[in-house]
């Protein structure tokens, strides 16, 4: 599954790499960007690493100050509400619509 992420993340090397140290080097980027500073939309927009150290509750608790903030300020703009801001228990790389299926309905 990485594989594929990798691959169509912009800057891969369609031509292949030069040397293995070379390739050594993109993979650990591809890692850090990844891990790092990538927001992932299964995650709601956190980072991998904000998740397992713990900070995702924070994060999340300070989003929903932020919009409530923003629908006090202007109502019109949400009226269906804020966005659902919960961090996700379980989530998949690259999932088939099977798999989004069976996760969801394990949340629900």
């Amino acid at each position: 599954a990485h594989f594929k992420t990798m691959k169509y993340r912009p800057g891969y090397p369609q031509e292949g790499f030069k040397s293995l140290e070379k390739a050594r080097e993109w993979v650990a980027n591809f890692v850090n960007w990844y891990n790092n500073e990538h927001y992932h939309s299964g995650l709601n927009y956190l980072t991998p690493n904000s998740r397992h150290n713990g900070k995702s509750e924070e994060i999340m608790k300070n989003r929903i100050k932020v919009y409530e903030t923003a629908r006090a300020l202007n109502p019109l703009r949400f009226k269906k509400g804020i966005r659902n801001w919960s961090v996700p228990d379980k989530v998949a790389l690259n999932p088939t619509d099977e798999v989004k299926k069976k996760i969801k309905n394990e949340v629900i």
